[in-house]
């Protein structure tokens, strides 16, 4: 009987992105590309790997910064 390997049935032609890449790019990658992880490099040399889930709470908590900082703007309220 023939096994099936991993190499069968890997994605061969990837999306990348270098670590210091905007996490837009990565959202807009992520979600256009119906990627749910994204190899992460550095000089081309595999550094780490984002997931949609990370991307969407990183994106979440720094749009919960700026409405405080509106809120905080608008009201004249201290921080």
């Amino acid at each position: 009987m023939n096994r099936l390997m991993v190499k069968d049935i890997m994605s061969t032609d990837l999306v990348t992105l270098e670590e210091n890449e905007d996490l837009d790019l990565a959202d807009n990658a992520m979600k256009y590309g119906r990627i749910r992880h994204l190899p992460v490099l550095e000089d081309g040399a595999l550094v780490g790997i984002v997931s949609i889930g990370d991307v969407l709470k990183a994106i979440i908590s720094h749009q919960e910064v700026v409405i405080r900082d509106l809120e905080h703007y608008i009201t004249g309220a201290p921080r």
